[in-house]
């Protein structure tokens, strides 16, 4: 499986000189940050019903390199997501305070395909590979599994340098050595906002810096 998806990657690679994708005529260098929040909904009816919920918070970290002209994008990431259940049991004379938790935390790569819809917005089209570790207390589970998503975004740009935007994709990740929580993939739903500290005009920083500086 490990392979599979691997191969299925770098294929991926080999594919950006037939993307017809476009961004912005203007020339510019692409050093994006981005912090996005939003839920994870879990497929495994197990882990929905042991932790009382059918979504957890999920947050998100990426960054994005390249040019305003590329076609495709490379990206990093990392992500995480928690379920916790607070439980006390009364076992005769004796009361059980536990907390169990699920977690997984993401390392995430992949390339990123902008679709320019107009010169303020773009949809994403994003995929990508995921090295997961993942823990689950009622069972003991201590696994890292890789995985892989892919999603669809919407971004708009407030200025040259700020963006904001939403996501929505599907995360597929499953561990071999669990019986009752092997299955851990979803829809990650999220929204975010994103600095581009190579379209920062820092020459223009610096001036109203030192423009401040003299005031004083």
């Amino acid at each position: 499986m490990k392979n599979l998806i691997l191969k299925v990657f770098f294929v991926l690679i080999a594919g950006q000189s037939i993307c017809n994708a476009q961004m912005d005529t203007t020339n510019y260098t692409i050093c994006e940050l981005t912090f996005k929040g939003g839920f994870f909904l879990p497929n495994n009816i197990r882990l929905q019903n042991r932790y009382n919920a059918k979504s957890d918070f999920n947050w998100t970290i990426e960054m994005c390199f390249g040019n305003s002209n590329s076609k495709i994008l490379p990206w990093i990431g990392y992500s995480y997501s928690k379920l916790t259940l607070d439980t006390v049991k009364d076992l005769g004379n004796m009361i059980i305070d536990n907390s169990f938790i699920a977690s997984k935390r993401q390392i995430l790569l992949g390339l990123i395909t902008p679709v320019k819809v107009s010169s303020n917005d773009l949809i994403l089209l994003k995929w990508g590979i995921s090295y997961n570790f993942i823990k689950e207390t009622t069972s003991d589970l201590n696994a890292e599994p890789i995985g892989f998503l892919i999603s669809l975004g919407y971004v708009r740009k407030i200025s040259k340098a700020i963006n904001s935007g939403f996501e929505i994709g599907y995360d597929y990740t499953r561990v071999n050595k669990s019986d009752i929580y092997r299955e851990w993939s979803g829809l990650r739903i999220s929204v975010g906002i994103s600095l581009n500290f190579g379209a920062v005009d820092w020459k223009e920083v610096n001036t109203g810096s030192s423009a401040r500086e003299n005031n004083w």
